[in-house]
């Protein structure tokens, strides 16, 4: 249990999924957690390590994400434009095919929230591929 003061934080889940009445039942499972370091070095910058395991036993042919390991980080930068990024690649474990994510989202003035996200594919047969998206959110 953490103190109400503590600079760090943590937080484990793990969803299970075992449906019926949908056709041939199947498990799949993501377990994972975030490790947060708040206040860096005093900087004000908080850090957070995450981890998961994806788990799904019906194969590619269902979904990409049959048994994979994903990595990444998340920074807080607490500053007044809010600039939050997150940084994280998911790993097949059979093929060490990547999928990584990169996203920004700082707020642009009162008005506006910038998000920008950077998909990489990487280690497929046939291409790597990248893809940057921005969109700009209005807040209420």
């Amino acid at each position: 249990m953490l103190r109400e003061d503590s600079p760090h934080a943590r937080i484990a889940q793990s969803p299970v999924f075992y449906p019926s009445g949908q056709g041939k039942r199947f498990t799949a499972f993501t377990g994972g957690f975030e490790y947060t370091f708040g206040n860096v070095r005093r900087s004000g910058i908080d850090l957070g390590l995450l981890a998961e395991y994806l788990y799904d036993e019906r194969g590619t042919g269902a979904t990409p994400f049959e048994d994979d390991l994903f990595v990444g980080a998340r920074v807080a930068l607490n500053d007044i434009q809010d600039m939050q990024m997150l940084a994280g690649t998911i790993i097949d474990r059979s093929s060490q095919a990547r999928i990584t994510r990169l996203e920004a989202t700082p707020r642009l003035g009162d008005t506006f929230k910038l998000d920008v996200e950077m998909l990489g594919f990487a280690g497929q047969k046939t291409m790597t591929l990248f893809i940057l998206y921005a969109r700009t959110i209005i807040l209420d």
